[in-house]
């Protein structure tokens, strides 16, 4: 056996494996490969759905007018109502995650407008020209040149369709690119912030989707925008505060203080007093010295201590007569039914 193995070593060291080759175009591959995924976001089940209309609509309307122009006609009214029922529905829902942190008729506006500008514009330009004269054209022209085939008809009316898919698509970046320059000349010349409250509330959709035993807190301090707060507020999120300022901002947003977490390493007797008055009962505590101050300045809050070993427990120990409900955490600074 170990003759065997001598001989054969040599015998794997000198095999040759082949090198795998490079794409020496990534970037075509990337580009080609980032359109389909945006249009089949954009567009993929509202083409799916219309053209299961459009056929539909061809098939009802040729068998019992016998005319491939009502039959055209009618498959264009059954693919448009096929087709905007989706796309209708997905931007009506992107609308409302856009505008969660608004309410009454400031949220409809805003809805709309958002609907707008980014998709009704673009397919309303494309759509003039499609509806009335090319796709009905092409549907009903592709059949009759196609009558001589075998299944003619049918096939004229796949190519037709595809023509004029062809032909709205193009309209239909054209005119998104119109829509996107006549936004961008409006906008200021300077360097600006852009708040976009909808992603940050998709974040955290993401967050608590991903970690579903976690109740998570956004740190105020972060960004307090009370349009960001107000829409974290009502996806669900909790918050962590550092100041009372911060409590206040919380509050407005419609927050309740129970909820928040109030964590800072050297707070303000005053802060911690005005924030245990209106509602804020966790307070986080990293010393022996801001122990003794939350339980002098807000008696009877639960704390977090920061650490479950060496001199810090032994304060923490000590101290946790000073507060009704001291408590300590195998995480650093986060108690198992806070995290």
């Amino acid at each position: 056996m170990g003759a065997q193995q001598a001989t054969k070593l040599p015998m794997a060291a000198e095999s040759k494996q082949p090198v795998p080759q490079e794409d020496a175009t990534p970037g075509i591959a990337d580009s080609r490969s980032g359109w389909w995924r945006a249009w089949r976001a954009r567009f993929g089940v509202a083409e799916v759905s219309g053209t299961v209309a459009a056929a539909a609509g061809f098939a009802f309307g040729y068998l019992a007018a016998g005319s491939l122009l009502a039959a055209a006609g009618l498959a264009t009214l059954c693919e448009a109502i096929g087709f905007y029922g989706c796309v209708g529905a997905k931007t009506a829902a992107a609308a409302r995650r856009a505008t969660a942190h608004l309410s009454g008729w400031r949220r409809m506006g805003a809805g709309t407008w958002h609907a707008v500008k980014e998709q009704l514009a673009s397919c309303a330009a494309a759509e003039v020209l499609d509806f009335f004269l090319i796709r009905p054209g092409c549907m009903a022209g592709a059949a009759w040149l196609a009558r001589p085939l075998p299944g003619g008809i049918w096939l004229g009316f796949a190519v037709g369709k595809v023509v004029a898919d062809v032909a709205w698509y193009g309209m239909e970046a054209a005119a998104r690119r119109g829509v996107a320059r006549s936004l961008a000349a409006g906008r200021p010349a300077t360097s600006c912030l852009r708040l976009e409250v909808a992603r940050a509330v998709d974040s955290f959709g993401a967050l608590a989707a991903a970690f579903p035993e976690v109740t998570a807190h956004y740190a105020v301090k972060a960004n307090p925008h009370p349009q960001l707060l107000a829409g974290l507020h009502a996806a669900g999120c909790r918050f962590e505060v550092a100041s009372w300022a911060e409590v206040r901002a919380v509050m407005k947003a419609g927050v309740d203080p129970s909820t928040v977490l109030f964590i800072h390493p050297v707070k303000l007797p005053a802060d911690i007093a005005c924030a245990r008055k209106a509602g804020v009962w966790r307070f986080a505590a990293d010393s022996e010295t801001e122990l003794e101050k939350i339980a002098s300045y807000a008696p009877g809050p639960r704390c977090c201590c920061a650490s479950t070993s060496g001199p810090a427990a032994r304060w923490a120990t000590r101290a946790s007569s000073a507060s009704s409900q001291a408590r300590q955490s195998s995480l650093p600074g986060w108690p198992a039914h806070w995290a």
